[in-house]
């Protein structure tokens, strides 16, 4: 049997984000494994209330990455628990957190994005969630010993209920018939939701009777220009703006087609959840989504922001729908196989277990 490993979690952001529920998943995926796990967060942030009773919890304010009371308390919670590994999520966590590297808790950075490393360099051992991304923090200078792939996972939901799903339609105001694109992300300039919006317009002539809506599920920067050229477009009766969700999981329900827009994504949450769901998947090329994605075969790719591209996209699955079955079934085969959470929760207990080997091999040196 292996030996449960203690680790506390520690990420500095309040609202909600990628990074945050991935977060939240694997601290509760490991609690379920058994191991005994610490979340460290601020006061009244989004994942401390997804967490509550899941997890114990400490909160701290983390005001900064240079909020010297914040960094003083964390080194006292670490003392206190006394876990084997400290595990920090994003810049600010992982710049408060300063753990000696000659004894005590491994200090391991996950990482989601090509970030400036300077917040980074001092953690022991590095989590990147695509291989795109380890070799980018390679080449940035970390030791290739050091620095390791282990990717994301969702949680896969049971089977559609068809009904319901026709019910949430109806309460949207989306026709049983019509056919529904999702897109799921925050409204951000970055997402290329305006691409996405472009593209629906190009195909209103062409889809052979199809009626095509659209929901867009998130919220941000981008909201005012994002409904301004939905009205400039026409498309007002046919794109809905849900907001932010805690659970997307309902509109997935509702969705024939599920769309990643990005100017650039490093992984791609959205591509997992939709396989999670046996969604079919059209995504711009972004390094996340080539290497996630074998085109033609779990997904369709088209190039970035080339929005008569992602309009073609569209139409060979609305229009082809055996085809966009056969994109869903195998990218559900696929999220099935490497992003289930057991087994990338697995691919962490084990990382922990050789950190800790190694950390004891060097202190007996």
């Amino acid at each position: 049997m292996a030996t449960l490993i203690s680790s506390a979690h520690i990420i500095g952001s309040r609202g909600p984000g990628g990074a945050e529920g991935f977060y939240c998943r694997l601290v509760q995926g490991l609690a379920r494994s058994g191991s005994s796990v610490h979340a460290i967060n601020p006061p009244a942030s989004e994942v401390g209330k997804r967490l509550d009773g899941a997890v114990p919890q400490a909160h701290v304010r983390m005001l900064g990455a240079w909020d010297l009371g914040a960094r003083f308390r964390i080194g006292q919670i670490i003392r206190s628990l006394r876990p084997a590994i400290v595990q920090t999520y994003l810049g600010r966590a992982t710049r408060l957190t300063q753990l000696p590297a000659c004894s005590g808790p491994v200090h391991v950075a996950r990482l989601g994005g090509y970030y400036d490393l300077k917040s980074y360099r001092h953690a022991h051992a590095w989590v990147g969630n695509t291989q795109g991304l380890c070799d980018y923090l390679v080449r940035q200078g970390l030791p290739a010993g050091r620095v390791f792939y282990i990717g994301n996972f969702v949680d896969i939901p049971g089977e559609r209920d068809v009904e319901d799903a026709a019910a949430r339609r109806e309460a949207l105001g989306i026709p049983r018939e019509a056919y529904v694109v999702l897109s799921v992300g925050r409204l951000h300039p970055v997402k290329g939701i305006e691409v996405l919006l472009h593209a629906v317009e190009d195909l209103s002539d062409s889809l052979r009777g199809h009626a095509l809506y659209v929901v867009l599920v998130g919220e941000g920067p981008a909201r005012k220009k994002l409904t301004a050229l939905v009205g400039s477009l026409g498309l007002k009766r046919r794109v809905y703006f849900a907001g932010w969700q805690p659970d997307p999981s309902p509109y997935y329900s509702i969705a024939d087609l599920v769309v990643s827009s990005s100017h650039h994504e490093t992984l791609g949450n959205t591509i997992l959840e939709a396989w999670a769901h046996r969604r079919p998947v059209v995504a711009t090329a972004t390094p996340g989504a080539r290497e996630l994605i074998d085109h033609g075969t779990s997904g369709f790719l088209t190039p970035v922001g080339d929005a008569r591209a992602l309009a073609r996209g569209l139409a060979e699955l609305v229009q082809n729908p055996m085809f966009a079955e056969r994109l869903a079934e195998a990218g559900y085969r696929e999220v099935r196989t490497r992003f289930r959470p057991e087994v990338i929760v697995a691919a962490y207990a084990d990382l922990y277990g050789q950190l800790i080997e190694k950390s004891r091999r060097s202190a007996k040196r």
